[in-house]
């Protein structure tokens, strides 16, 4: 993982090597790049409210838990096989 003083869903989108920040959500190949990725994003490397909005905006929901926990909870929930919920 580079080091970056940018967006976290913007350097999400340049490791997993898609064309558009969308692609995220909306390819399933995608999905599993970012679990691979998320596991060694440093949670102090972006702001929280950079870790909240990309829960939201991947997960198509809030996330309410502790700030610690919240790239393991994305983890998880890209995980799950339902699908990741439109925004």
């Amino acid at each position: 993982m580079k080091q970056s003083a940018g967006d976290l869903l913007e350097t999400l989108q340049q490791e997993v090597g898609c064309l558009y920040v969308s692609d995220l959500r909306l390819c399933p190949e995608a999905r599993w790049k970012l679990c691979c990725i998320l596991t060694v994003v440093p949670l102090k490397q972006f702001p929280i409210d950079q870790w909240r909005e990309a829960y939201r905006y991947l997960t198509g929901e809030e996330y309410r838990g502790s700030s610690e926990s919240l790239p393991q909870r994305l983890i998880q929930k890209l995980q799950e096989p339902t699908g990741v919920k439109s925004p």
